[in-house]
């Protein structure tokens, strides 16, 4: 459908330039040919003129020139956006596939149904308004992506400004965010960013997704081989530890966008408005300001981030192991006998 804007250039040239062919008319308003032909045929049936269109409001000249579609838009059924992404975003073979709920809204009542692809262009909106997926969604449990924020924060020590590293992580499916505050991204870091973002969702996602942190990963490739620490994680938590192609932070989208949110969202803000005197008090602030965002609804929906935790991923996450992990901090390396056995033990 040709936009209101145009319409008006329309009835103005139309009226302005009688004896113009219609090639001429559509040139001068940007419109293909044949749609300046259809134009002109609806305004001599709804006998408007310029002088008419230009009382009447944009609204009640749409419905004077497109009484059947404006009616028929307006009588439609508007989808239940809240109960289609929950459905979306439950854990892989639970939940329903796009043109499953289509059918189920058509069968509520098929005389006020959308079509097919007028529900999908309304899904879909509504999908890139409010950030709740990229390039595809993930199942429920399925994977964390985890980074940490360019942008440094500080506390003051003796008048002295003391720098820390923020740890960002963010679950694939409900879009839930973790945030806390080390002194810097080593090894040591990244495990105690790692095992309390665990403990904050209450389990273990299947996949750990990462970038090539020279603190977790020994040679990056389509095979990774990680350090000792990161691989005794993997073992003690049950969980797979993914990297992404070398520069290629695409592969970990969500943890950039979250490191967006927390950055523009908490970190900017509380650096200019507030000072701070111990790594406790950050990470005390990070999480009541994480907490906000997590239960913050998306744009244009009812529902957020913890809405969609509770409901599909907090109960399909894998549980946490009984006992705390555990760095490794030493390790020995002792040879063995030519017959396999360890060397006897002298006694004192």
């Amino acid at each position: 459908m040709v936009s209101i804007n145009k319409i008006r250039t329309a009835i103005r040239i139309k009226f302005a330039l009688p004896d113009a062919s219609g090639r001429t008319q559509s040139k001068i308003v940007g419109i293909p040919h044949n749609t300046m032909i259809r134009l002109s045929a609806r305004l001599d049936r709804a006998a408007i003129t310029h002088e008419i269109a230009e009382e009447l409001t944009d609204s009640e000249l749409m419905v004077k020139l497109y009484p059947s579609i404006v009616h028929n838009n307006r009588s439609k059924r508007a989808p239940n956006i809240e109960h289609i992404m929950t459905e979306l975003t439950k854990p892989r073979g639970k939940g329903t596939t796009k043109a499953v709920l289509y059918l189920e809204y058509v069968a509520e009542d098929p005389k006020t149904a959308m079509s097919r692809s007028h529900f999908y262009r309304n899904i879909n909106k509504v999908l890139k308004r409010s950030k709740l997926v990229m390039k595809q969604l993930h199942a429920a449990g399925e994977a964390v992506f985890i980074d940490y924020a360019g942008y440094q924060v500080f506390y003051r020590k003796s008048n002295k400004k003391v720098w820390v590293k923020v740890f960002v992580a963010v679950l694939g499916a409900s879009k839930k965010v973790f945030a806390w505050a080390t002194y810097g991204e080593k090894t040591v870091h990244w495990i105690d960013g790692m095992t309390r973002m665990f403990e904050d969702f209450g389990g273990v996602p299947e996949v750990v997704a990462m970038d090539n942190a020279k603190a977790l990963v020994t040679k990056p490739g389509l095979i990774p081989i990680f350090t000792k620490n990161v691989e005794s994680l993997e073992e003690h938590y049950g969980c797979f530890m993914d990297t992404s192609r070398p520069r290629s932070p695409q592969d970990k989208s969500h943890a950039e966008l979250g490191v967006k949110f927390v950055t523009q969202r908490i970190l900017v803000p509380m650096m200019r408005n507030h000072t701070f005197f111990s790594l406790e008090e950050i990470n005390d602030y990070l999480t009541k300001e994480i907490a906000v965002l997590n239960n913050t609804p998306f744009q244009g929906l009812p529902i957020s981030r913890n809405d969609l935790f509770e409901k599909n991923e907090k109960t399909v996450l894998n549980p946490l192991p009984t006992t705390p992990y555990q760095m490794v901090v030493d390790w020995l390396r002792q040879k063995v006998l030519p017959n396999y056995c360890n060397p006897p033990i002298e006694s004192e």
